[in-house]
C-alpha cells in the first residue's frame, strides 16, 4: 500500500498535517526488482490526484532491453558496455481518498503531465498545440546514479504515450549522453508557448 499524507503550510513555523490516506496499491505490470527501480509521483489533474510509478531498469541497451549488471561485461571483454539507466514504463492510477483505494488510468484524454525533479504539473493540449496530448514528458531526476559516470546523468528525458505504451525522445541526441545541469520543466505565470 500507499500513505498519503496532505499538510498546510500557511503558518511556516508550525505546518499541521490535514490529511493521511493509506490506499491499497496493487501493481499493473511488475518488473524484476534486480533490474529496475521505480519512482513515484503524486499530480493534481482537473481536480483530482493521480499516482504515477515511474519504471526506470538500471542497464538499458540501445534496444531497450533491460540488462544485469553481468550482463555487461563479455568473457572476452575488457571494458564493460555502456548501458544507462533509462526509463521504460509509467503506470497511473487515480487516487480515491474516500474508498482509500486507487484506480488505474487508462487514458488521460487531451491532458499531458510533465515529471521531473523539481515539480509536476499538467495542462491542457487543446491549450498548447505543441505538445501531444494522453501523454506524460518526463526529465532525469534518477538522483541516487545521476553523478556515478562521467559519460552519462541527466540524459533520462522523453515522452510517454498512455496510448500506445512507447516512449520517444523530446528531441534527437545520442543513446549517451551527459547534461549537466540536469534539465528541469518551468512553467511560467503567464505562458504562451506559440
Amino acid at each position: 500500500g500507499i500513505t498519503i499524507e496532505g499538510w498546510d503550510f500557511a503558518d511556516s513555523c508550525t505546518p499541521t498535517r490535514k490529511v493521511c490516506v493509506q490506499c491499497s496499491y496493487t501493481p499493473i505490470l511488475s518488473f524484476p526488482s534486480d533490474r529496475c527501480t521505480t519512482q513515484w509521483y503524486l499530480v493534481p489533474l482537473l481536480g483530482e490526484m493521480l499516482f504515477i510509478v515511474r519504471f526506470v531498469g538500471e542497464f538499458v541497451n540501445h534496444e531497450g532491453e533491460l540488462l544485469c549488471e553481468g550482463d555487461l561485461l563479455g568473457e572476452e571483454d575488457i571494458h564493460p558496455l555502456t548501458c544507462p539507466y533509462r526509463t521504460f514504463y509509467f503506470q497511473v492510477y487515480k487516487v480515491d481518498v474516500i474508498e482509500k483505494k486507487v484506480e488505474e488510468v487508462r487514458s488521460l484524454k487531451d491532458q499531458v503531465i510533465f515529471l521531473g525533479g523539481n515539480h509536476s504539473f499538467s495542462v491542457s493540449a487543446r491549450d498548447y498545440q505543441e505538445l501531444k496530448g494522453n501523454s506524460i514528458y518526463f526529465t532525469d531526476d534518477y538522483w541516487d546514479r545521476m553523478f556515478e559516470d562521467y559519460l552519462y546523468g541527466g540524459h533520462d528525458i522523453g515522452v510517454f504515450s498512455l496510448e500506445d505504451k512507447s516512449i520517444s525522445p523530446i528531441y534527437e541526441c545520442d543513446f549517451v549522453q551527459r547534461f549537466y545541469p540536469t534539465p528541469f520543466w518551468i512553467m511560467p505565470n503567464n505562458c504562451n508557448w506559440s
